[in-house]
């Protein structure tokens, strides 16, 4: 009984990081005005909010990692991919394409030349509709999730530590330091660690966190280092921005050092809440709003430009980036649950 306990705890840490992350994205999209530099306060705060809330995508990608590398124990890869296809990368083309339409009624976007190669290019590039970076980076964790899930399980707590700290030194780390204090530290650029670059490191994090007791010695080093990337994030930003008069993204990135350690300090500090001491109410609503997160995703920006440009919202309010982001958040949540009654919205908001 107590082993169910723990792990219906741990799978509600999850759907808490599920809810906390995709409202962290709603709030970095409605504070937008942080990419219009200014010396004005509404700049120092849009800063502090997008570095406080800069875990969001990294923390997906732990999610991702801690629910689906022991996807073989559930189905077999061919499930896997249909599952893949229709849950994330069906959606994504749909709502391109609806993207791709609005921004040419508004002419916020326009062809050189229409051709097959055009429409493709822009949709699989996002160029139209920016936040939708996010999908190639995750397309391509999905492609290497079934090579990485071959690894034993019974080996994964002893060689994962060795991938995620490789990774950390070679792909984060040494650029890192290298970027932000000239080339002080010779490599050849040829070095590298293929398993754990990009993203791909944070499915090994997510994963080993989920599954893994990390030792209190250590995760009271990995509070401080993510205590300290956050402070880095936003004092660097604010310092070398307030100098050259514009944004300077010299300590910005989902896979520079300041976010890495600050996200993944995130990831671990709730990793050992007790949500087994949380009000069952709580808890019921965190369950309700984790099941339209992937719609969210996919649709409040629509709803961010619709309220910017039919009813002049101003992002510039504290307010409205927080309080405000978090309404559209809820709301869309309410929608999406509606429209999924209608079967021709659930395959587009899985």
């Amino acid at each position: 009984m107590q082993e169910v306990e723990g792990q219906r705890e741990r799978s509600f840490f999850l759907t808490f990081m599920t809810v906390v992350s995709c409202v962290a994205v709603v709030i970095l999209h409605a504070n937008s005005v942080f990419w219009t530099f200014s010396y004005e306060r509404v700049w120092l705060t849009a800063n502090v909010l997008e570095s406080v809330f800069y875990f969001a995508v990294p923390v997906f990608f732990m999610i991702s990692g801690a629910t689906l590398l022991d996807y073989r124990e559930r189905y077999d890869t061919k499930t896997y991919a249909w599952k893949r296809i229709k849950k994330t990368v069906i959606p994504f083309l749909v709502w391109s394409v609806v993207a791709l339409v609005i921004q040419l009624l508004r002419e916020n976007y326009t062809f050189d030349r229409v051709t097959v190669y055009t429409v493709v290019d822009t949709i699989i590039n996002s160029r139209h509709w920016g936040i939708y970076w996010f999908f190639m980076p995750l397309f391509g964790a999905y492609l290497m999730i079934p090579v990485i899930s071959l690894i034993p399980k019974q080996q994964r707590k002893s060689i994962f530590p060795y991938i995620i700290a490789v990774g950390y030194l070679i792909n984060e780390l040494i650029p890192s330091i290298n970027r932000l204090f000239g080339s002080v530290i010779p490599v050849n650029g040829e070095l590298t660690f293929p398993i754990s670059s990009g993203y791909l490191l944070y499915l090994f994090v997510g994963y080993y966190i989920y599954n893994y007791q990390v030792a209190p010695w250590l995760r009271k080093i990995i509070y401080v280092l993510g205590v300290v990337g956050l402070a880095v994030h936003i004092g660097g930003t604010w310092y070398y921005s307030y100098q050259a008069g514009e944004i300077v993204t010299l300590l910005k990135g989902y896979m520079n050092v300041p976010c890495a350690l600050y996200s993944t300090a995130i990831f671990l500090f709730f990793r050992h809440v007790n949500f087994a001491r949380w009000n069952s109410r709580v808890k019921a609503i965190l369950n309700y709003l984790s099941t339209e997160t992937f719609g969210v995703y996919l649709t409040h920006m629509f709803v961010i430009t619709g309220l910017t440009a039919v009813f002049k919202v101003s992002w510039d309010s504290f307010i409205n980036r927080t309080l405000g982001a978090v309404a559209v958040f809820l709301t869309i949540t309410v929608v999406c649950k509606q429209l999924k009654k209608v079967p021709l919205f659930r395959l587009v908001l899985p």
